[in-house]
């Protein structure tokens, strides 16, 4: 199925709750469609629900270790 509005869980703010029978997940358009005009009208107007899929985080690359003048360590044979 398709999906309607998209859950992103990361706009969701500690203690806020969902109005009542909305799941915190994706929804499709029949399940959209189910919730009552005004239902429908909160959960457009949340920042938690988007038409369009949110984009992934961008986290910070791991940082490249310092170079430095010293030689690697010698292998030692056992």
């Amino acid at each position: 199925m398709k999906i309607y509005r998209y859950f992103d869980e990361s706009k969701l703010e500690v203690g806020a709750g969902l109005p009542l029978g909305v799941p915190a997940r994706d929804l499709t358009e029949d399940e959209y469609r189910e919730f009552p005009e005004h239902v429908r009208a909160s959960i457009d107007a949340w920042s938690v629900f988007w038409k369009t899929k949110p984009k992934a985080s961008k986290e910070a690359p791991e940082p490249e270790p310092e170079p430095t003048d010293e030689p690697p360590p010698a292998e030692t044979a056992e």
